[in-house]
């Protein structure tokens, strides 16, 4: 049981038994007395057999009883299997994976499927999702024991979860959150050209006038040719944000405020 607490509230027969592979006892054994005892559940027969804590209070509890080093192993052992033997187990997503490499200690390796847990999310635009996933990166990152020297694989890691979360916040028209993600993305890396590719997103907001009403525009990325996008309706930044992210590197990307959204003032009637 104290292995199937590590993997998790349910786990498959495969992975618990190939972890405990080596060690004493008959795993198969310990999961009847278990099923037996009412502790956990069984579901489901034959090969794709899984296991499930009755309570997660029942996990908790056998979680707790592990010694710190042994949870670190057992982790570690988890997530190597997992990620190393798809072919035998199911297809375990890299917020999983990610969790356990943090549990083993494995920063980097953590680190870095936070991150690509939070593209995948993001690339279905699931964003509260990839928000969180990134917020998890960026808190195992900073976990390093002793005040260690971070890495330059760490610094790029970090250097992309924050431009990413610049990118969310663009998507929520949050442009101040977005433009601060950005300039801490500049700050973690100290490659040129990165930093340049970084400011180029940023949002440069500048403001004109039509007759007397205020009308706020943005200006991204570089180049001798302007793209200039305006919505019909009143939405703002959002709409284009996929499309300024894929041109700001080699244009310059003019988005619009249309009135009545963002800084730009709104139409008062009678309209003409």
């Amino acid at each position: 049981m104290q292995v199937g607490s590590a993997i998790g509230r349910e786990f498959s027969r495969e992975l618990a038994i190939a972890v405990l592979q080596g060690e004493s006892g008959s795993a198969d054994e310990a999961l009847e007395r278990a099923v037996a005892s009412g502790l956990i559940v069984r579901e489901g027969a034959g090969p794709s057999v899984t296991y499930r804590f009755r309570h997660a209070l029942i996990q908790e509890a056998a979680y707790a009883s592990l010694l710190k080093s042994r949870r670190r192993s057992l982790h570690a052992r988890i997530a190597y299997l997992a990620e190393a033997r798809t072919s035998e187990f199911r297809a375990y997503g890299p917020e999983w994976l990610a969790r356990h490499y943090a549990e083993a200690g494995e920063i980097n390796r953590a680190a870095a499927l936070w991150l690509e847990a939070a593209r995948q999310a993001k690339a279905t635009f699931a964003t509260r999702e990839a928000a969180s996933h990134l917020s998890a990166c960026l808190a195992t990152s900073r976990s390093l024991a002793g005040g260690a020297e971070v890495t330059p694989e760490i610094r790029h890691i970090r250097t992309d979860a924050f431009v990413m979360l610049g990118d969310l916040a663009s998507l929520a028209e949050d442009i101040a959150t977005s433009d601060d993600h950005y300039r801490q993305a500049i700050y973690e890396t100290s490659d040129p050209e990165v930093r340049q590719r970084i400011e180029k997103k940023r949002h440069h907001c500048r403001m004109t006038k039509r007759g007397s009403a205020p009308i706020a525009f943005y200006e991204h990325g570089a180049g001798d040719t302007t793209l200039l996008f305006v919505s019909t309706q009143a939405v703002g930044l959002a709409m284009f944000q996929p499309f300024l992210e894929r041109f700001c590197d080699n244009f310059r990307v003019i988005t619009v405020d249309p009135r009545g959204s963002g800084r730009s003032v709104g139409l008062r009637r009678p309209y003409t």
